[in-house]
């Protein structure tokens, strides 16, 4: 590839980098105004304010005290876990953004990959079939663990050793305990254990938590993980 060619593929990489980046502000910016919203209620209760609320929905009607009183519980369980779960997916969502234009440069690192032939004969052009490669390869590793997302990578790209073992031990623990909170009602069960390795925070019949303190540490790994890997890619283009 042209060196033009890696400038541009550079500059894309690093768009990447921003967006993602970006969009994790914006998710952290959401968990800390919305808990300040919920305590800006609770103090304006205190005060005297007095309201009600009825869900069209369901019918429920909730009076200001009881909405104080409901406040803690949303902050700790609701806003904390659905922000560490929109975490988590942005980190999924960038992972694979960025080993696909990986992979679009350097297409010749599927040459072990098989293709039907009926694909190959319908395919328009050759882009089209490196495209379906690319997507076949990606979806093959995307629901295995976080190891194996490395241990891939680093066949193709060999970056491992730009991350310290522990950085990809606790990415896996984070991704262990949002899979238990999405398919296990927050349940640890033995696939959490085996998932999160030396990392794991919980045994078997515990619930998973999501503390400010870890919420804020995940943030923190993943926008620093991100960096790592962005640096890591261009390293190997320039």
């Amino acid at each position: 590839m042209s060196n033009q060619n890696h400038s541009v593929r550079i500059q894309e990489i690093e768009s990447l980098k921003t967006k993602f980046l970006n969009e994790l502000n914006k998710v952290h910016d959401y968990y800390a105004e919305s808990k300040e919203a919920w305590q800006i209620i609770q103090s304006s209760v205190r005060q005297g304010m007095n309201f009600e609320i009825t869900n069209s929905v369901t019918g429920s009607v909730t009076n200001q005290n009881e909405l104080a009183a409901k406040a803690r519980d949303y902050v700790a369980y609701q806003l904390s876990e659905s922000t560490f779960q929109q975490i988590v997916t942005l980190f999924e969502a960038f992972f694979f953004d960025l080993l696909k234009i990986w992979l679009q440069i350097y297409p010749s690192s599927l040459s072990g990959s098989k293709i039907d032939a009926k694909i190959i004969l319908d395919s328009p052009d050759k882009e089209s079939i490196v495209d379906f490669m690319i997507d076949k390869d990606l979806n093959e590793i995307k629901y295995k663990r976080i190891s194996e997302w490395f241990d891939y990578l680093d066949k193709k790209v060999s970056v491992k050793d730009s991350f310290f073992d522990n950085e990809i031990e606790k990415l896996a623990e984070v991704r262990a305990s949002r899979d238990a909170l999405v398919h296990a009602q927050g349940i640890v069960g033995t696939i959490y254990l085996t998932k999160s390795g030396t990392c794991a925070r919980y045994q078997v019949g515990e619930r998973v938590e999501i503390s400010e303190i870890y919420l804020t540490k995940t943030w923190s790994l993943t926008q620093k993980v991100m960096t790592q890997l962005v640096d890591a890619f261009i390293g190997k283009l320039k």
